[in-house]
């Protein structure tokens, strides 16, 4: 209920892991979009900051890593992992599909 204390924690708070090390700001952005729910709700009012955040580059990994990951896997994940593999499709995009949108002719 004290929205500059609240403010000044996340502004200050560690990672759980690594003690010494702070949160980085994508962590606290959404912690802050969060409690900014919290104060509209309770109609509080507040100076919101923000936080910058910077884009990070995807890790693609090696075609042998994949493999291993496939072979090392359920039959349910790697069924999964192969279809991501061969498609490019992201897990999200697989997620919404039926069975029916699959082209298993094409090759």
């Amino acid at each position: 209920m004290k929205p500059e204390e609240v403010k000044t924690h996340i502004s200050t708070m560690q990672t759980v892991k690594e003690p010494h090390r702070p949160l980085n700001n994508a962590t606290k952005q959404k912690l802050i979009n969060n409690y900014e729910y919290f104060v509209q709700t309770h109609g509080l009012t507040w100076k919101r900051p923000f936080y910058k955040t910077q884009e990070v580059i995807p890790i693609i990994h090696k075609t042998e890593s994949v493999t291993k990951i496939i072979s090392a896997a359920t039959e349910r994940n790697a069924t999964i992992f192969t279809i991501l593999a061969e498609t490019g499709l992201e897990i999200t995009e697989l997620s919404s599909m039926i069975r029916s949108q699959i082209d298993t002719e094409q090759e």
